[in-house]
């Protein structure tokens, strides 16, 4: 059975609608978990705010991710943390 190989950037067609997805999650206060680095930071944050994410967006956005983000591009847990604006 032949190997499927991937490529490891996007295509310049597909790296616009991965800019555009990012900025999306950015602008909803969300942060994908397979960018993230220093998940466990040695010290909390300091500030919160009050802030209330909507299911129907949060839906969108992760439905998205599934579309965009293939398991070859560290996608194998597509997981959006919602990331307080404070």
């Amino acid at each position: 059975m032949p190997t499927t190989r991937f490529p490891a950037e996007p295509d310049a067609a597909e790296g616009a609608l991965l800019d555009t997805f990012y900025r999306d999650l950015a602008q909803a206060d969300l942060q994908p978990l397979w960018r993230q680095q220093g998940l466990m930071p040695d010290t909390p944050p300091l500030a919160t705010l009050p802030y209330l994410w909507r299911f129907k967006e949060l839906r969108q956005l992760a439905e998205r991710s599934g579309d965009l983000i293939p398991i070859y591009r560290g996608g194998d847990r597509r997981v959006l943390a919602l990331c307080n604006p404070g």
